[in-house]
């Protein structure tokens, strides 16, 4: 009875949804946020799924303008953005668009990718010296156990990755009025001598 009428009506209600979707794009969906799965495999990667990364456009469909944030860096989310854009807009979203990376926990299926990311960010750096002033600053934004985890690789490589360093326990616990005193790390000013 009842539960036949719930999915005749579910099925009516996304007919209409759908038929509602051209007149709804163009303008509107460009500045919809947008999202790319990169992976959504949990711990163990598959032949088609990878483990957690989550590109995100906030101000609509990728273009060359707009900054993107990574939810989550498990391992090979660079080679899963290389996958789905091909290297040059991979590199191009990594090191001109790519703002923002926040690692939920630290579970290796959500951060592992993120050296990775960090290592070929700094080599297009490099690469690309005459255009360091178009290259977008990065947060990382994670657990507070992570930045221990990234200034052992960054004392290791002497690698500097330019970025800043905010632990998300501070971001929920801050109260708006204290965001100017939120704790930040920059990891270059750690390196040895």
């Amino acid at each position: 009875g009842g539960d036949k009428s719930q999915v005749i009506q579910f099925h009516d209600a996304l007919k209409s949804f759908h038929a509602s979707v051209p007149a709804n794009r163009g303008e509107k969906a460009e500045k919809s946020p947008y999202f790319v799965f990169l992976g959504t495999g949990c711990a163990i990667p598959s032949k088609y799924r990878n483990v957690s990364a989550i590109l995100f456009s906030p101000h609509g469909m990728l273009n060359e303008n707009r900054p993107v944030m990574l939810l989550d860096a498990g391992e090979g989310t660079y080679g899963q953005m290389v996958r789905r854009f091909g290297y040059e807009k991979a590199d191009h979203l990594l090191l001109f668009q790519l703002r923002v990376i926040w690692v939920s926990h630290m579970h290796a299926d959500h951060h592992l990718g993120l050296l990775m990311l960090l290592t070929r960010r700094k080599r297009l750096q490099d690469l690309n010296e005459q255009q360091i002033d178009a290259v977008a600053p990065l947060l990382v934004v994670g657990p507070r156990r992570l930045i221990s985890w990234l200034k052992m690789f960054h004392e290791t490589t002497f690698q500097d990755f330019g970025l800043l360093f905010v632990a998300n326990e501070d971001i929920v616990q801050q109260p708006e009025a204290n965001k100017d005193s939120m704790e930040t790390e920059n990891l270059d000013q750690t390196r040895p001598s």
